[in-house]
């Protein structure tokens, strides 16, 4: 019954974390120690020849093996195939975080694309406005010329 405490904590312990090779390490370590004599390690290939493995997988997914260097007695397999429920949930998470980060990290990467075209047009149509408004300027400068010669040739043939 101990163990099955031990085992609750390691879980817990394991759901903090996020990082994959991390959690496996920690997770056939605790367990080699928890069930001594028995020898638990994490292989992400089948084992050809052991004597005791089980494989960690969903329907969708094989993230590797537990292999044992003897065949455990079946109270012990029973608590690691538990275990190895609790352990598949806790990789299914962090793989989950691991993907919605990445694309939280190719939205930023798109909408920060889409704000620098943003900010490029916003310069470029200030700029617009800015020649605009000098090309209105000079036109109305024009203009006051103009009416200014227009006036004087009148006043110029009023004259004469």
């Amino acid at each position: 019954m101990d163990n099955q405490n031990d085992l609750f904590l390691l879980m817990f312990s394991l759901s903090q974390l996020n990082d994959k090779p991390e959690i496996t390490g920690l997770f056939s370590e605790s367990l080699s120690e928890l069930f001594a004599p028995c020898r638990f390690l994490f292989s992400e290939k089948k084992p050809d020849k052991a004597p005791y493995f089980e494989e960690i997988a969903s329907s969708e997914i094989t993230y590797g093996y537990l292999v044992c260097d003897q065949l455990p007695c079946k109270e012990t397999i029973v608590s690691v195939q538990n275990a190895l429920q609790m352990l598949l949930l806790i990789l299914q998470r962090a793989k989950t975080e691991e993907e919605m980060k990445d694309k939280a990290r190719l939205f930023e990467s798109v909408a920060q694309k889409r704000l620098d075209a943003i900010k490029a047009s916003v310069v470029e149509l200030e700029n617009s406005r800015k020649e605009s408004a000098n090309l209105i300027g000079n036109l109305k400068k024009e203009i006051r010329e103009r009416e200014k010669i227009e006036n004087d040739l009148r006043e110029s043939q009023e004259k004469y």
